[in-house]
C-alpha cells in the first residue's frame, strides 16, 4: 500500500494506492472495502491524535473525508482512496490539540 502525504496548512491529503491482488478482492466485495478503509483510518487517526499529544484513550478525535476512486483515467479497474484529514485533534472539554 502507498501513501504518500502532501499537508496544507491545517490538512492533509493523503492519495493511498492497493496492491493489485487487494484490488480485486475488493471490487467483488464492497464491505471488504468498508473493512480495509475503517483500518487505514484509524491507524492514520491515531497518528495524528498522537503526534497533537493526546492519547485515543483520553476521547480526542480527528476529522477526515475519504473518496473511494474504482476507476482509473483509461476506465481501468484501480480502487484507490483520497483522504482528506485535519491535521491536529482536539477533544471534547475543549482541549486543543495541533501540531503542524
Amino acid at each position: 500500500m502507498a501513501i504518500r502525504c502532501i499537508t496544507k496548512g491545517t490538512t492533509v491529503y493523503l492519495p493511498c494506492t492497493l496492491p493489485f491482488p487487494l484490488r480485486f478482492l475488493l471490487a467483488a466485495e464492497p464491505k471488504a472495502l468498508s473493512e480495509v478503509l475503517a483500518v487505514v483510518q484509524r491507524g492514520i487517526s491515531t497518528f495524528l491524535i498522537r503526534r497533537a499529544g493526546f492519547t485515543v484513550a483520553s476521547g480526542a478525535k480527528t476529522g477526515a473525508v475519504t473518496l473511494i476512486q474504482r476507476f482509473g483515467s483509461a476506465l481501468n479497474l484501480h480502487i484507490h482512496l483520497h483522504m482528506l484529514f485535519l491535521h491536529g485533534a482536539c477533544r471534547l472539554d475543549g482541549n486543543k490539540g495541533v501540531r503542524p
